[in-house]
């Protein structure tokens, strides 16, 4: 990974942290970035803030976050729209939860995304991680 999208990927995950304290929550993060939307060379970090699983309870089984945050990315990188809205049914790999933020920047997309929260916490700390790519890549 290079030292720009490095420093992209921290730029997300350090505006994300502050809004994972800001709420009091804890769970894992993705960033991603594709510089040149004719191409498909994604790159994406996975960042942990407290939690990467939640047990399981009762009857229930436990919760893979890092599998659902990446689940939430891919479908957002997929259909370039934030997860749990996709104009299409759902495809193998995919959660279909809200919790990922997509935009256009310059020629190519940033992606964040956030599991281990309600639904619009995770989007709301998604949000502010895409907030923060964009302002640093604009």
């Amino acid at each position: 990974m290079d030292q720009k999208t490095l420093e992209l990927f921290n730029c997300a995950f350090d505006a994300m942290a502050e809004e994972v304290k800001k709420q009091g929550i804890s769970g894992t993060a993705v960033a991603a970035y594709l510089e040149d939307a004719e191409t498909i060379d994604w790159q994406l970090c996975i960042h942990v803030f407290g939690k990467m699983e939640i047990p399981p309870r009762d009857d229930s089984v436990g919760w893979n976050l890092i599998g659902i945050v990446c689940s939430k990315a891919a479908e957002s990188i997929n259909t370039k729209t934030k997860s749990g809205s996709a104009p299409r049914d759902l495809e193998h790999g995919e959660v279909g939860y809200p919790g990922a933020e997509v935009q256009k920047c310059g020629k190519g997309y940033v992606v964040a995304a956030f599991s281990g929260a309600r639904s619009q916490e995770d989007y709301q700390v998604a949000q502010t991680g895409v907030a923060a790519m964009i302002a640093k890549l604009t």
